[in-house]
C-alpha cells in the first residue's frame, strides 16, 4: 500500500479497504479498482480561463421578461478572477429587476440610457445615462427605472479568493 500513499491517506484507507473486501481477485481486478479510486478522488477540472474575445450586441441573445430584456454575456473564470460575469439589462419604465438585496461579491452597473433610482443603505439618489454605480460586498442596494423610457444597462460582477460569504 505504499505505493498508494502519493494519492493521500484517504485514497490508501479505500483502496486498503476494496482489496481487504476481497474485490480484487486478480491483477487486472486490481488495476481498474485502483483506476476507479483515483477518478473518484481527482479534482474537477476546471474551466480554462476567459480568452480575448469581441462581444458584438448583434449577436447576444435577447431574453425576454416580465420587466424587459436581458442578455447574457459571459460568466467565466479569467486569469486573474475565480469569476467574472457581465450581463446587459433592458428595463421597462416604473420596474424594479428584484428587490433589493445584499451579496458578497463587487458589483458595477454602467447605464447607457434612462433615469435610475438607487439605493444603497438606506440612502436613495438619481443616476441618469452614462453614469456608473459601484456596490461593496454586502451593502444593501437596489434600484428602479423612474423614467419614462427604458433603462438600458450593464452589470458586471466579480469573485476573488477574498470574496467573502455574506454575513
Amino acid at each position: 500500500m505504499t505505493r498508494c500513499c502519493f494519492y493521500g491517506v484517504g485514497f490508501c484507507m479505500f483502496v486498503g479497504t476494496v482489496l481487504a473486501s476481497g474485490c480484487a481477485s486478480s491483477a487486472r481486478t486490481d488495476a481498474r479498482v485502483v483506476q476507479a479510486a483515483v477518478a473518484a478522488t481527482a479534482p474537477a477540472t476546471a474551466p480554462a480561463p476567459l480568452a480575448s474575445k469581441i462581444f458584438n450586441y448583434a449577436d447576444l441573445t435577447a431574453r425576454a421578461s416580465d420587466i424587459g430584456e436581458h442578455r447574457g454575456i459571459f460568466r467565466s473564470p479569467t486569469a486573474t478572477l475565480d469569476e467574472l460575469e457581465i450581463h446587459m439589462t433592458t428595463l421597462k419604465a416604473g420596474l424594479e429587476p428584484h428587490a433589493p438585496h445584499r451579496h458578497p461579491y463587487e458589483e458595477m452597473v454602467v447605464l447607457k440610457e434612462g433615469t435610475l433610482e438607487v439605493t444603497i443603505e438606506g440612502k436613495t439618489s438619481r443616476m441618469t445615462g452614462d453614469s456608473v454605480m459601484f456596490f461593496a460586498p454586502n451593502d444593501l442596494h437596489g434600484w428602479k427605472n423612474v423614467g419614462t423610457t427604458p433603462a438600458v444597462y450593464w452589470v458586471i460582477t466579480w469573485k476573488t479568493p477574498k470574496t467573502a460569504a455574506v454575513r
